[in-house]
């Protein structure tokens, strides 16, 4: 339930014209064949309390400079570089540093939103009391409705009461798992400290997880409001790699802390919660890389998780590893390939 800590955040925000309601936090790095069409269309929103923030995460084709050029003529638009590529955790962090809305959405800096992304979300958010609102997404390569919708409900929903109820929406099938299509309330986010971790433990999943354990309400939405885009074969290989490195590193930091846990170290107050929790993020990673196999390969797929594996040892890695595998897509004896 919102607390009146965030309701009296909702109405102070409300009497301060000069700031804006939501802060869109664009990441971006090397999207400049994609990146003014993302913009033009956040600049088209119904919804007119709002802010873009262009987070450039060290582009080199001229992604920064586009950005550049929309922050001087649209005064909603700020642009914070960095001087070389941090990765995505740090650019999903320095946008929640900088935003000043009372909420806050993700928004790729290659994908596109309806324009009614921001009233709608924002409305359903303030009539629930929600903590999160998600909404359906589409992708598409060429027109942003030529690709597979996915919708979760047919009518707004809560995403069940309690985590444990909320853990079962991790599955894709649910509701996605990325940081983009939601709305946050900043202060729920900000009482929880809710950032993005580091690079080499899939900072999008686990932000998104750590939300969906301790929120107290996860709304969803039935309209597909999101364009999620579907590059290039190239591009696409490269984004797949790229994933693909992300989710074999992060296997081995998992499963060290599920070791840990298993040791009698303290990880979270609710140890049966985030055992299941850590069962299905392993299982999830693990799916995600087999899929990940069709656009990579199978060889380079398993190689880089073999050598994220061999890069963190752990003295009962592999028994923390056969613990917490139910119906894994492959087993450990598939890592030894040439």
């Amino acid at each position: 339930m919102i607390s009146q800590t965030d309701r009296q955040t909702d109405r102070q925000t409300d009497r301060q014209t000069d700031a804006p309601k939501i802060s869109v936090i664009v990441p971006v790095y090397n999207a400049a064949s994609y990146l003014a069409a993302c913009i033009d269309s956040l600049l088209t929103q119904t919804f007119s309390s709002f802010e873009v923030l262009l987070i450039d995460d060290g582009s080199t084709d001229g992604s920064g400079e586009i950005a550049e050029q929309y922050a001087q003529k649209a005064s909603r638009v700020r642009v914070v570089h960095h001087r070389w590529n941090m990765g995505a955790a740090a650019t999903y962090n320095m946008g929640l540093m900088v935003s000043r809305g009372a909420y806050v959405t993700f928004v790729d800096g290659d994908d596109l939103v309806a324009p009614s992304y921001l009233e709608t979300l924002y409305h359903e958010l303030r009539v629930s009391g929600a903590d999160i609102v998600a909404a359906g997404y589409q992708d598409f390569s060429e027109t942003p409705r030529d690709g597979e919708v996915m919708v979760w409900t047919e009518a707004p929903a809560w995403l069940g009461r309690t985590a444990e109820d909320r853990l079962h929406a991790f599955q894709p099938v649910r509701v996605h798992i990325a940081p983009w299509s939601k709305l946050y309330r900043k202060a729920f986010l900000d009482a929880h400290r809710m950032m993005f971790s580091s690079p080499g433990v899939a900072p999008d999943l686990l932000f998104h997880l750590e939300c969906l354990l301790t929120c107290d309400h996860y709304l969803v939405v039935p309209q597909v409001l999101y364009h999620y885009r579907v590059r290039s074969d190239s591009l696409e290989h490269a984004k797949g790699q790229e994933r693909a490195a992300r989710y074999a590193q992060a296997v081995p930091a998992l499963m060290t802390s599920f070791d840990a846990w298993a040791q009698g170290e303290p990880v979270m107050e609710d140890a049966a919660l985030w055992r299941k929790a850590s069962q299905y993020l392993y299982m999830f990673l693990l799916m995600q890389l087999q899929n990940l196999t069709g656009i990579c390969g199978k060889v380079p797929v398993y190689q880089l998780l073999r050598a994220a594996m061999e890069e963190t040892p752990s003295r009962a890695l592999v028994d923390a590893m056969t613990y917490a595998a139910v119906r894994i897509p492959f087993s450990v004896q598939d890592l030894n390939v040439e």
